[in-house]
């Protein structure tokens, strides 16, 4: 298969997680298979089955994308929504291997061999092709994982991903903030919003990317949000978000 999306998601709630975000991806992309990577049954809505047997979750997620179905996979976290086509994801695989968007917080475990230059890449969504490099990256991604895990890293993967990716002979591509929009921390946006990343109801999700994409019509816009509200470029409040929901335990 050559193109699809990818979710890993082991327990019932992350599961009607990926589910929903499923149905985001499907609403603006009707014709992409999806598939799930999991330790059960799948709900309806997922095009293919992984089966993932794996406690750990982050694990988890590395396993699924080394066992992706598709030539060029978009790897997305259970709490994410689409909220515009994302198929200039797929796109930027012609010329690259990996990519994704900066985390929000650069640098969260400090590693010696790599330099604060090189930032700590969002692990929520991610775009591949899989190929033997891709693969190594994978696999040594896995293997730091699993030696950083006892320092608690706060970014969880990342920071293993960071280190593994550093090393890889791959070529990478930064994802701008619009293919993962950290909505509920700070950050900024001039684009129409592709991809929400961060835990919220339909609801919720909808309200939030209408807010910002109604106003983003032209390459002119500029808008920055903090705490909940959305500033304009002259710094005035144009709107606020929801309540944030709480994640599911």
């Amino acid at each position: 298969m050559a193109d699809g999306v990818l979710y890993v998601a082991c327990g019932d709630r992350y599961v009607e997680a990926a589910a929903a975000s499923a149905r985001s991806v499907r609403a603006v992309m009707p014709g992409v298979p999806i598939a799930l990577g999991t330790d059960g049954p799948a709900p309806d809505g997922f095009d293919q089955v992984v089966p993932v047997a794996e406690p750990d979750g982050y694990r988890a997620k590395i396993r699924g994308m080394l066992a992706s179905p598709f030539d060029r996979t978009l790897a997305l976290d259970a709490d994410t929504y689409a909220a515009a086509d994302v198929s200039e994801a797929f796109g930027v695989l012609d010329e690259f291997d990996v990519a994704a968007a900066h985390a929000p917080n650069r640098v969260t475990l400090d590693l010696d061999d790599v330099p604060d230059s090189f930032p700590e890449l969002n692990t929520g969504v991610i775009a591949f092709r899989r190929n033997e490099r891709v693969q190594r990256l994978l696999e040594a991604w896995l293997e730091e994982y699993d030696r950083l895990a006892p320092q608690k890293p706060p970014s969880k993967d990342q920071p293993s991903f960071r280190r593994a990716l550093y090393r890889a002979d791959v070529r990478p591509a930064v994802l701008p903030p619009e293919f993962n929009l950290r909505f509920w921390m700070a950050g900024f946006h001039n684009q129409p919003v592709r991809i929400l990343h961060g835990w919220a109801d339909a609801d919720t999700y909808a309200r939030v990317a209408a807010l910002l994409n109604e106003r983003a019509t032209s390459r002119r816009h500029r808008a920055v949000f903090a705490g909940r509200t959305l500033l304009d470029e002259r710094a005035e409040v144009v709107g606020r978000f929801p309540e944030r929901p709480e994640r599911p335990s």
